[in-house]
C-alpha cells in the first residue's frame, strides 16, 4: 500500500508539473505574438472553458469537447489555406495544446480522487479496528475476534454450545435513504438499548460493521432458549419504537439470527460471524 501511494504521488507530482509547463509556454507562446493576439485569447478562453469541463465531468466528456474543438480549428485552418492561401505554424499550437491541457488536469484530479477514496477507506477500516464504537459505545470487531478465541477454549473444555446472535435492521440500505441523520443515530441506539436490556449482563455485546450496522453477541446457550429470545428481541423493539417520537412514523423491522460454534469448520470469529450472518436470510 505504501508502494501504491508512492506512485499516486508521483504521477500527480509529474501532472502537476507537466500542466504548470504547458502555462509557461502558453504564456510565453501568446507573448510572441505568432498569431493574432484576438485569435490567441479566443482560443485560450476556450481551452479554459474545456479544461473546467474535464476538471468538473471526466476525461471523456472533456475529451470530446476537445475533439469537436481541434476539428473546427483545423477546419478554420484548412479554410484559410485553401480560399486565401494563408497558413500560420502558429495554427497548429492551438490544434495540440487544448487536449494535453485536458489531459494533464485529469492526471491531477484523478490522482487527488483516488487519495481521497484511500483516505475514506482508512478511515472506515480505522473505525471498524476501535475498540468502542463511538455512537453505540459496544466493542467492534477487533475485541469480537478475541473473544470469541477465549470463548472457544471454554466452550471445549465444559463442553458447552457456544452461539452467536447477529442482528440487523430489515432493508438497511432503502432505509436509510429516507432517514435523516439524527433518525439514524436514534435507530443505532434504540437497537442497542433493547439489545442490551434483553442479554444477560455476563454477555458481551458487539456492533460488528458500522457500514451496514451489525450487532452481535457470543452466548453459551441452547437453540431453544435462543428462539425464545429472539422473538423477545423483536417484540420490545416494536414497543420502543412506538414510544420513539423520531422513529414511530417508519415501518422498522430486525432482522435476528443465531449461528452456531463448529470447530470443525470455524477456525476464527469471522467464520462464524459469517455463518450467523448468512442466516439472516432465512428470518422473514
Amino acid at each position: 500500500m505504501v508502494r501504491d501511494k508512492k506512485y499516486v504521488s508521483i504521477i500527480m507530482d509529474l501532472a502537476l508539473l507537466f500542466f504548470i509547463t504547458l502555462v509557461v509556454v502558453t504564456v510565453i507562446f501568446i507573448g510572441l505574438g505568432v498569431n493574432d493576439f484576438f485569435s490567441d485569447l479566443v482560443n485560450l478562453l476556450i481551452t479554459l472553458i474545456l479544461v473546467v469541463i474535464t476538471f468538473f465531468t471526466g476525461i471523456v466528456p472533456g475529451m470530446v469537447f476537445t475533439l469537436v474543438f481541434v476539428f473546427g480549428q483545423l477546419a478554420f485552418v484548412s479554410y484559410q489555406y485553401v480560399f486565401f492561401e494563408k497558413f500560420s505554424y502558429g495554427s497548429l499550437f492551438w490544434l495540440i495544446v487544448p487536449p494535453l491541457y485536458c489531459l494533464s488536469i485529469f492526471l491531477i484530479t484523478y490522482q487527488v480522487r483516488l487519495l481521497e477514496k484511500e483516505n475514506q477507506q482508512l478511515r472506515q477500516d480505522s473505525a471498524q479496528l476501535n475498540t468502542l464504537d463511538a455512537e453505540t459505545h459496544l466493542r467492534t470487531l477487533s475485541l469480537y475476534e478475541g473473544d470469541f478465541l477465549m470463548l472457544t477454549d471454554l466452550s471445549e473444555r465444559f463442553k458447552a454450545d457456544l452461539y452467536t446472535v447477529v442482528i440487523r435492521v430489515r432493508y438497511w440500505d432503502s432505509l436509510k435513504k429516507l432517514m435523516t441523520d439524527e433518525q439514524t443515530k436514534e435507530l443505532l441506539k434504540l437497537v442497542t438499548s433493547v439489545f442490551q436490556e434483553s442479554m444477560n449482563n455476563s454477555n458481551a455485546l458487539y456492533l460488528v460493521d458500522q457500514h451496514v450496522p451489525t450487532w452481535s453477541s457470543l452466548v453459551f446457550s441452547d437453540n431453544e432458549a435462543l428462539r425464545v429470545l429472539r422473538e423477545l428481541l423483536k417484540e420490545r423493539f416494536l414497543e420502543e419504537l412506538e414510544k420513539s417520537a423520531k422513529l414511530n412514523n417508519l415501518t422498522i423491522d430486525l432482522l435476528v439470527a443465531q449461528a452456531k460454534y463448529d470447530p470443525n469448520e470455524m477456525e476464527t470469529g469471522t467464520d462464524l460471524l459469517s455463518d450467523g450472518v448468512n442466516s439472516l436470510q432465512y428470518d422473514v
